[in-house]
């Protein structure tokens, strides 16, 4: 892995098998141990800080390096921070593992799980995932280098899940496979993030039921009847109302100033100062209503993002199709809330993915909420659908991974046809559940 030439390597267009490399006499002069530790020592604090907070004084600081030692080997922050980040990854872009070929005549469902067993199992090398995906949602990064090393392999991923997909389509005559290709690809692509979003331990709890549980719902959507006549990716823009105008100084333009700077610069970029100047507030006056910075981004951020994360439940289980609709229903909900309210997604997913010692209040609260929603879901289940426990649980996971997921792309620009998704997600529970035991029978 040649992460000591990576930025060069950029720099030049060059790839490995190019031989590009920084020069030999600055690798020994300063000594590759040193490289890599400064490597290490960036990713972690970019892991704790965020993109925007993690600075040269602070990457001096925590290497022991004075800045001129840094600005030796790289230009730039973004260029040390890129280096990092690309230093996290086991693989180079090709490399990247690819799924098992479709194989014809094999049942479909069967395959997926076989697949999703080896996705799911959760490895070390899903840490860098989990540390691009919480870069790429900090609007400060945007348009900088920082972002290459995550997006690369996003891209690469993304490409060779449509043309597994299309290949799949192909065999079963589908009409426009390119089509069922990319949407399945989004799809799938949503649980597998919610995966990364969540499943932050190596564990192997349930790891069969909820290989099943995904593997079901992507041949419930693989097999809608309406699959190829409308897609969930429509083409008109959905309006964003994060911004919507609020009287400058209130409270409420507070809030959403404060949800807007953490959206753009994370919770450490997020200073008072800055929350003073955006909201025109006075410090004193936020003192007033909150005791510290952390709890006013707690109230601005986690609780108008559990709203949109909410599943609300029926009190009692009514059986058969409705049911299915219910849960479906309650996701797509989400969804929509989420295109309309595209900085308070990004910023509640921020405050999910950092890795900030101590945690910050927001990121408790969000952690929390959502396991006890989650365990909510799994004992309503099991208690009124009568789901063995372990498929109970499974299910809650897997809802709750594919919302994730479905709310981190719309967080990334995605727009969704809601309710041709709800089509969709209604197909994927009633293949999910009722094999596991559900009655569809009212």
């Amino acid at each position: 892995m040649n992460v000591e030439n990576y930025v060069k390597c950029r720099r030049l267009g060059l790839t490995d098998s190019d031989g590009g490399s920084m020069n030999g006499s600055r690798r020994n002069a300063r000594g590759e141990s040193t490289l890599r530790s400064i490597l290490a020592e960036t990713a972690a604090l970019v892991s704790q800080f965020g993109y925007d907070a993690t600075t040269i004084s602070k990457i001096s600081k925590s290497t022991g390096k004075p800045a001129s030692s840094l600005y030796w080997f790289f230009e730039t922050k973004d260029e040390l921070i890129a280096a990092s980040l690309e230093s996290t990854y086991e693989r180079t872009v090709e490399r990247i593992q690819k799924w098992v070929k479709f194989e014809e005549g094999q049942n479909l469902q069967e395959q997926l799980e076989r697949i999703m067993v080896d996705q799911l199992k959760g490895a070390k090398t899903e840490r860098p995932v989990r540390l691009g995906l919480m870069v790429a949602l900090e609007g400060s990064a945007y348009e900088s280098v920082v972002q290459e090393p995550f997006q690369n392999r996003r891209r690469a991923v993304r490409s060779s899940l449509q043309k597994w997909w299309q290949n799949v389509a192909e065999l079963h005559e589908l009409d426009d496979p390119n089509a069922v290709g990319i949407e399945m690809m989004q799809l799938t692509v949503a649980f597998l993030d919610g995966h990364y979003i969540s499943d932050t331990e190596l564990t192997t709890v349930n790891l069969e039921q909820k290989s099943e549980f995904v593997a079901a719902c992507l041949v419930g959507a693989f097999a809608e009847p309406s699959r190829g006549k409308r897609s969930v990716v429509p083409q008109q823009k959905i309006v964003d109302q994060s911004s919507n105008e609020t009287k400058f100084g209130t409270h409420e333009f507070l809030l959403s100033a404060t949800r807007q700077l953490v959206s753009e610069r994370g919770y450490e970029g997020a200073t008072l100062t800055r929350i003073c100047e955006r909201s025109g507030m006075q410090r004193s006056s936020v003192y007033w209503r909150y005791s510290d910075k952390d709890r006013l981004v707690e109230a601005a951020v986690a609780g108008p993002f559990l709203n949109i994360m909410a599943m609300p439940l029926p009190e009692d289980f009514v059986g058969g199709q409705e049911t299915i609709s219910h849960i479906a229903t309650a996701l797509i909900d989400g969804v929509r809330a989420g295109m309309q309210n595209r900085e308070t997604v990004r910023a509640g997913l921020l405050m999910k993915l950092q890795h900030r010692t101590p945690p910050a209040a927001a990121s408790i609260s969000i952690q929390e909420a959502l396991a006890e929603q989650e365990n909510t879901l799994a004992q309503w289940l099991t208690v009124s659908g009568g789901l063995p426990s372990a498929q109970a649980t499974s299910a809650a996971w897997g809802l709750t991974v594919l919302t994730e997921g479905l709310i981190l792309a719309i967080a990334f620009g995605q727009n969704y046809d809601t309710d041709v998704l709800l089509q969709r997600a209604s197909a994927m529970l009633s293949t999910a559940l009722h094999p596991a035991g559900m009655s569809l029978e009212q």
